[in-house]
Order: C-alpha cells, then sequence, then structure tokens
C-alpha cells in the first residue's frame, strides 16, 4: 500500500511538473517596497498572467540596483520590471539607470491622469470665480512632483495671481492640508481616494477629453506644461527575448482588459488602459513625459 502512494506521488509530481513546464514563463520583478501601490499591482498582474496560463512569479527585488544584479548573477528568468517614468528618473538620479528604447519598451501598463480640487465647502462655481479677489493661492503639491518654486508660474502669468507651491509628503497629506484648510487647493493624481471624496470639489483633469463632464486642464490652462501631464507606468523588458515582444504584449493587454481583478483596478480609476495606445505611440508618450519630468 505504501509502495502505491509512492508510486501515485510520483506520477502526480510527475504530470504537475510536465504540464508547469509546458507554460511559457514570464516573471513580474518588482523593485520596490512590499506594501504599496507597486506590490498590490505586480502580484496582481502575476495572479492575471497564472490565470491565463503563464509560469509566473513575483520576483521581489526591493529596487532598481538590486534588479540590476540580480540580472548580472545570470540565470534570471524572462519578464518585466514595471514603474512610472516619475520612479525611472529618481533612480537615474541614484545612478541605476535599466535603459528603456525600443529593444526594453513592452508597452504601458496604465496612464493616470492629474487633476485640480478644491473644497467641497469652498462655494466653487468657476476657476475664474474661485481666484477672484485672492492675491495669492497656495496649492496642495507632492515634493516629487518636477518643477521647484516655478511649477505654477504659467499659471501666476496668466492670472495675474501668485500662485504658490506647498509640498507634501505623499498623496494623503496632500488631501490632508488641503482639507485641513493649510491650502486653497490641490494638485494630484485623479483616483478614486478624489473623485469619489465627498469632501473633494475636483474640477479639471490632465485628460485630451471630457471625464466625468470635467474640462480638460489644457482648456483652461493652455501654456502651462503640467496642464496634460500625468503619471505614466510601463513594463519594461527583463531577459526577454526580441521573438517574444509580441506575444507577451498581447498577454499583458489581456490581464490588462480581461483579467477579473486587474481590469477593474484600472477602469474604476479612470486610468487610461496601456492598451489604448499603438506602440509607436506609446513609445512617443514615455519620451514625451520623461522630458517632462525631466525638465
Amino acid at each position: 500500500m505504501r509502495m502505491l502512494k509512492t508510486i501515485a506521488m510520483s506520477l502526480m509530481l510527475l504530470f504537475t511538473t510536465n504540464a508547469y513546464a509546458d507554460k511559457p514563463i514570464l516573471d513580474v520583478y518588482i523593485a520596490s517596497g512590499n506594501s504599496g501601490a507597486s506590490w498590490v499591482e505586480g502580484n496582481m498582474i502575476r495572479d492575471g498572467l497564472e490565470r491565463i496560463g503563464y509560469d509566473s512569479q513575483v520576483i521581489w527585488t526591493k529596487n532598481c540596483a538590486n534588479t540590476v544584479k540580480h540580472v548580472a548573477k545570470g540565470g534570471a528568468r524572462p519578464g518585466f520590471i514595471f514603474h512610472s517614468v516619475g520612479k525611472q528618473l529618481r533612480n537615474e538620479q541614484k545612478g541605476c539607470n535599466l535603459e528603456v528604447n525600443e529593444d526594453t519598451f513592452i508597452m504601458p501598463m496604465y496612464s493616470r491622469l492629474q487633476t485640480m480640487c478644491v473644497r467641497s465647502d469652498s462655494g466653487f462655481t468657476s476657476f475664474d470665480d474661485f481666484i477672484k479677489g485672492k492675491d495669492k493661492i497656495t496649492v496642495a503639491t507632492t515634493n516629487t512632483l518636477p518643477g521647484g518654486a516655478d511649477t505654477y508660474k504659467a499659471l501666476s502669468d496668466q492670472t495675474g495671481k501668485r500662485f504658490v507651491r506647498v509640498d507634501y509628503d505623499g498623496q494623503k497629506k496632500l488631501t490632508a492640508g488641503l482639507l485641513g484648510g493649510d491650502t486653497d487647493m490641490m494638485y494630484s493624481s485623479y483616483r478614486k481616494a478624489e473623485f469619489g471624496n465627498p469632501e473633494l470639489n475636483c474640477f479639471t483633469t490632465s485628460a485630451n477629453k471630457e471625464i466625468n463632464g470635467l474640462p480638460t486642464m489644457k482648456s483652461l490652462f493652455p501654456n502651462w506644461k503640467l496642464s496634460t501631464m500625468g503619471t505614466f507606468k510601463f513594463f519594461r523588458a527583463i531577459e526577454l527575448p526580441a521573438d517574444r515582444f509580441a506575444e507577451v504584449r498581447a498577454a499583458l493587454g489581456k490581464v490588462i482588459l480581461e483579467d477579473p481583478k486587474f481590469g477593474p483596478y484600472v477602469s474604476n480609476a479612470k486610468m487610461v488602459p496601456g492598451t489604448e495606445y499603438t506602440t509607436e505611440e506609446a513609445l512617443a508618450t514615455y519620451r514625451a513625459t520623461y522630458d517632462l519630468w525631466k525638465n
């Protein structure tokens, strides 16, 4: 009886191993902490890839430098790393550059819009009415946004009012600063936490068309370079052969659009899915966003 059980277990292991070996390998490299959005996104994508027949593992490298070391050791399985353009630039400032070009850029994950919001109890009817009678308008801003003290200069030039940047460490503190009355308005990511918050009145987005009936920032501030800015997250190949790029784009597109977990994560947050871009458009958007963040 014991021998029969041993044989049965061996056969089960053999069949499982063979089935697993037949699956295409595509690992998800997460170069960040294990508690933020990237950790959640990476695990959701891994689960989505497994659901459509991939052998996919999360490779937690924690940061860019460790990712480079992991690959340099040899034996790294094919996969991808993902992050925003802003994160890429911060990595480069630390001396870690995983080059992005036609040979390594896979596709966008999503583009998250930016928004401007005021408090719901501010009596906001229009931007022009809101700034009327004010000499200075303070704007809550995440401290990772490029531009420094000149971030809102174009708004000052356009309106004749003095727009002042007030930095906060993270989105939650930024929102708390506005709701606490420390600033007049905020410039931030457009997420459910913003458009679904009854204490906030978000009145515009950085989209190229109306979203939720809101006018575009470009129509309000035509000369402000951040009016079309967004968080552009993309997939960058790790040890992925060139002849697999088309297959991997199709697989990731399926996860982004159709996966029961990741699909709603993108659509419910009003983010633009990466599948909206052709490869040429995606690379052009990446380069434009990179230049915008860098300058």
